[in-house]
């Protein structure tokens, strides 16, 4: 059945379970009722983890970074694991592949490695990992909860589901200075600067950016903890990125195109500029800035608008408050179907770079960042 309002669903009675989206906030005066009723409150991963049984689990959490890390962990594995399932907040569900193994116990896997966001951690008392970790702490989904601390304090539950080791990235925002106030036996932290991890040859890896090293210096980490074969290690140094996170597609009449939809945190984009910079040192960059706003501080980008190899683009709902927050006098356009449709070989700098680093969320103009991200993909294949 569907119901059009909260004030309906408070009026149900029949309910004993109730499998809650993790972007429905448990905070919700009806999920409150359902509670105080005697209501199970679960959610898709605790259904499947019934399932679950010889399976090691890798939880991954952070305030960006875990898509990459959680994927060259699972390329990684897959060295030696072929039937490793690699989702959970990344795209995968879970059920899924509880239904697979369900249907077909031969696709059982050794390790699973999951993507954990700070919603799931919310509604996950089933989950037991062996290890875990936590890629970068900075301020995000502000409109959710009540303050930072808050935030932070719901990742680092994680801690408290974890067998082993928590693998922490000493290069991760607030996670150094959040972590000082801890005091746990379970703590490794990972940095691209220890010599057992320099020793591998990571800034030989197919992943350009700065940032990226510290993701491949957290996948070692916990290859070292977890005694993985040098497999592992190969086959990480090979990973080529995920789609939508600086993901390079290609040169058209003489411009790069970079799509970074997933980037919807100040420090995403931070990152992308830097690794921008990094691999194309002398092309100007033209940086499309927009989308939906989530309570970020945009006055960290002020620097932007005095950078000469930077030209901005402001595009979406939260556009002109953008702009006015980095007082620029760049252009701005209504959505990004508009910024595109301005867009031509006529005024754009040969030997440039655009980069589609929004730091919004999609959903002003898309269903997701992956469909604000295709649409990019798609518009650029036309240019």
């Amino acid at each position: 059945a569907q119901y059009r309002s909260e004030a309906e669903l408070e009026t149900l009675t029949s309910i004993k379970t109730a499998i809650v989206s993790p972007g429905v906030s448990l905070q919700k005066s009806f999920i409150k009722k359902w509670r105080a009723r005697g209501v199970l409150i679960t959610s898709e991963i605790n259904l499947a983890l019934s399932q679950v049984t010889t399976e090691k689990i890798i939880g991954i959490t952070g305030s960006l970074g875990k898509s990459t890390t959680t994927s060259i962990i699972g390329s990684g594995i897959k060295s030696f694991d072929p039937n490793v399932f690699v989702g959970g907040n990344l795209g995968i569900p879970v059920c899924e592949y509880a239904l697979s193994i369900h249907k077909n116990p031969s696709l059982r896997a050794q390790w699973m490695v999951l993507e954990l966001s700070s919603y799931q951690l919310e509604n996950v008392d089933l989950l037991k990992v062996d290890y875990s970790m936590i890629t970068f702490l900075s301020p995000n989904h502000l409109e959710r909860y009540a303050s930072l601390d808050d935030y932070y304090e719901t990742k680092w539950t994680l801690i408290d589901k974890t067998k082993s080791k928590l693998i922490l990235n000493k290069n991760g925002g607030d996670l150094l200075n959040f972590a000082k106030t801890k005091d746990h036996s379970k703590l490794r932290w990972a940095s691209k600067h220890d010599p057992e991890i320099q020793s591998l040859g990571l800034d030989n890896a197919a992943l350009i950016g700065q940032h990226n090293q510290d993701n491949l210096a957290m996948a070692a980490s916990l290859g070292k903890e977890c005694g993985f074969p040098q497999s592992y290690f190969m086959a990480i140094k090979e990973f080529r990125g995920l789609k939508h996170r600086l993901e390079n597609l290609g040169v058209k009449k003489s411009v790069i195109f970079i799509n970074d939809s997933k980037a919807t945190t100040i420090d995403s984009v931070k990152a992308a500029i830097d690794a921008t910079k990094e691999s194309f040192p002398n092309l100007t960059i033209y940086l499309l800035l927009g989308g939906r706003d989530k309570k970020l501080p945009w006055h960290e980008l002020k620097d932007l608008a005095n950078d000469s190899r930077i030209k901005l683009l402001f595009f979406g709902e939260h556009g002109p408050m953008i702009k006015q927050t980095l007082n620029s006098p760049a252009p701005i356009f209504k959505t990004l179907a508009l910024l595109l449709q301005n867009l031509s070989p006529e005024n754009l700098d040969i030997d440039s770079v655009v980069l589609f680093s929004p730091g919004g969320v999609s959903q002003d103009e898309f269903s997701s960042f992956e469909t604000r991200g295709d649409f990019f993909h798609q518009w650029v294949e036309k240019y």
